[in-house]
């Protein structure tokens, strides 16, 4: 990035500066586990070819204290699934996405991705 000095006062277009985009290229049957993004940001990542999945949960109080603790437990790195230590599983939003569509996930929501065919993505 580049281009704003340390003396611009709107914070606004400093941030711009810190944006970073890539290009991701996932193999059929390649998923990334559960995640919220760093900062508890919004993401997003446009599909150029391949299908991919992704399952979404809300970051209510109750999941957020499961994803910590699924964390914190080590579940995680034990292969435990996520969704399994919900209490409402009817809550997990699944979206398929197919090339030359876009997926957005709002600030704080947990998710995870999984590759139906390969793919490339950039986000």
């Amino acid at each position: 990035g580049g281009g704003f000095s340390a003396a611009t006062s709107d914070s606004t277009t400093a941030a711009l500066d810190d944006s970073r985009h890539y290009v991701r290229i996932l193999p059929r049957g390649s998923y990334s586990n559960f995640r919220i993004q760093d900062g508890g940001a919004a993401t997003w990542m446009g599909l150029a070819h391949g299908k991919m999945t992704a399952l979404l949960i809300p970051p209510t109080d109750l999941n957020l204290a499961l994803y910590t603790s699924w964390i914190v437990t080590g579940a995680r790195d034990a292969g435990c699934f996520l969704p399994h230590a919900l209490p409402l599983r009817r809550q997990i939003i699944r979206i398929d996405v197919v090339a030359g569509q876009a997926l957005f996930i709002p600030c704080g929501w947990i998710f995870a991705l999984a590759a139906a065919a390969d793919c490339v993505a950039a986000a």
